[in-house]
């Protein structure tokens, strides 16, 4: 008992760390961030209703306000973390791996490489490129002189002129296929492009994994996690997150990638670029192949992996397994495209639906309050759900800057519901206006509803925390009813 106690302690400690020592490196940052934060604050068009909501501060919350013991500024809803930077010892490695390649000629491609993955697409399914190609070629058939086809033979014996027809026919399809549809192809990680990931995905790969197994420490300090399983593990960003967040618990770390160059890397990495020196993490193991084994483990990671996959059948099986395998935590996290948001719904539906029928005590951690169909796929404005994290930029191509980055994820709680109600979570960046603040939230009924709060309507303590709330957040209040619509004065409506 009193050993878990001092994990716990351990644990909030290291947390306080991270967070201090990420203000000290870059004192003041956040606020450069405001015109990004400005800009997605407008990135949905999609029309949602405005409303005075009737809603109900959390009881918790209530009576700390009360009580003077925390601001409205620091309710336990707020996830936000300061510029996150990958762990120093990692990055003085990081020069020491490179071998003969230059390190200009490495950062330049390696955002070549960062700006191709972020514009990446899933691979469409066989069954939907039959159509496709069947639409363009009648398409094309249906209009013989604007695709240039040359006349269809009268006689059926004229054997080369129609072998002319289809060459061109066929030919022109292709062309059509190759504008219209996208291609997807597997990226081959061999050394090379395993160290353009290295210098190009992982310091905003690590700070939003980060992020989220932050806001799952914040909500869960007692959760002593033993055992860690990273499913396409790549550099290690997973496992360096995992360590820097919950060592004095974690005993295990067991990570698949199916590149053995990108494994090779991330050893090396941890043995300070010295395959003489010993590993910094004990207990860590390389893999090429899912395990076979039914072990079970505390967190379960997948990152920036399904867009390897060939098809939404295999996405759909390596999440099955990888479900079967957490004994308490699945964390899946990808870009924050509309394709990485579908990618994840995709999986989101396939798993919600599996835990219904099987009666598992399972459920959504975060970011969704709930197990409904997903409100934002139902707007039909190919708007992801997504969210921002501040980082620092590695320092190999100019000084280390503050970043932003999008990304989707989904976290799968194994166990019963921890919470009798779940706060809504602010899914864009609240509008600050003269006396109200207008926030988008997915609410616990399954819905996208946006509320204006205002301290005569709602409180102070309910406006305050409004007002200290940004994007990704939980507003720590209960949805009661939606009130008549509230329209803003002149005033706000010129400032924004």
């Amino acid at each position: 008992m009193l050993q878990a106690m001092q994990i716990k302690t351990n644990n909030m400690l290291v947390l306080k760390n991270i967070i201090y020592q990420s203000y000290s490196n870059y004192k003041g940052s956040l606020s450069v961030l405001s015109h990004s934060r400005e800009f997605f604050a407008h990135f949905s068009t999609s029309k949602v209703s405005a409303a005075t909501l009737k809603v109900k501060l959390d009881n918790d919350t209530e009576k700390q306000i009360m009580e003077k013991q925390i601001k409205p500024r620091k309710h336990k809803g707020i996830c936000k973390t300061p510029p996150i930077s990958i762990p120093e010892r990692i990055v003085k490695a990081m020069p020491k791996v490179i071998g003969d390649f230059p390190m200009k000629t490495l950062c330049d491609n390696s955002a070549v490489l960062d700006r191709y993955i972020k514009c990446r697409k899933a691979p469409i399914e066989e069954a939907n490129m039959k159509q496709r190609i069947k639409e363009i070629e009648e398409l094309v058939l249906a209009d013989p002189i604007k695709y240039k086809l040359p006349k269809f033979p009268q006689n059926d014996d004229d054997n080369n002129a129609l072998k002319l027809f289809h060459s061109r026919k066929n030919q022109t399809v292709k062309a059509i296929v190759k504008q219209r549809i996208y291609s997807w192809k597997a990226i081959n990680y061999d050394d090379h492009q395993s160290l353009l990931y290295l210098f190009g995905r992982s310091a905003q790969e690590y700070a939003a994994i980060m992020k989220i197994f932050i806001e799952i420490l914040k909500r869960e300090p007692d959760f002593m996690p033993q055992s860690f399983f990273d499913f396409g593990s790549g550099v290690g960003t997973g496992a360096w997150a995992a360590h820097e967040l919950w060592r004095s618990s974690l005993h295990e770390y067991y990570c698949v990638d199916a590149s053995a160059a990108m494994n090779n890397l991330a050893d090396l990495l941890l043995r300070d670029g010295d395959m003489n020196k010993t590993l910094q993490l004990k207990n860590i193991y390389f893999r090429q192949f899912l395990p076979a084994s039914n072990n079970l483990y505390d967190i379960v990671l997948s990152a920036y992996s399904m867009f390897e996959l060939p098809d939404l059948r295999k996405r759909l099986e390596v999440a099955k397994n990888l479900y079967k395998k957490s004994a308490n935590y699945l964390v899946f996290v990808e870009v924050g495209t509309y394709a990485g948001f579908q990618v994840l719904s995709e999986i989101r539906e396939y798993l919600v639906k599996s835990m219904k029928i099987n009666e598992d005590d399972a459920f959504i951690f975060s970011p969704c309050p709930h197990e409904s169909s997903c409100p934002r796929l139902a707007l039909h404005d190919n708007t992801p759900c997504n969210f921002s994290v501040a980082y620092q930029s590695l320092p190999f191509s100019g000084p280390s800057l503050l970043k932003s980055d999008v990304y989707s994820y989904l976290v799968i709680k194994k166990g019963k519901l921890m919470e009798s109600k779940r706060w809504p979570r602010i899914v864009r960046s609240p509008l600050i206006r003269h006396r109200h603040v207008v926030c988008r939230m997915c609410t616990e009924n399954g819905k996208i509803e946006e509320g204006i709060f205002t301290p005569t309507k709602h409180g102070k303590a309910v406006y305050k925390c409004a007002k200290a709330s940004q994007w990704g957040d939980r507003l720590p209040v209960q949805i009661m009813e939606s009130d008549e619509s509230f329209e803003p004065d002149e005033t706000s409506k010129n400032n924004e």
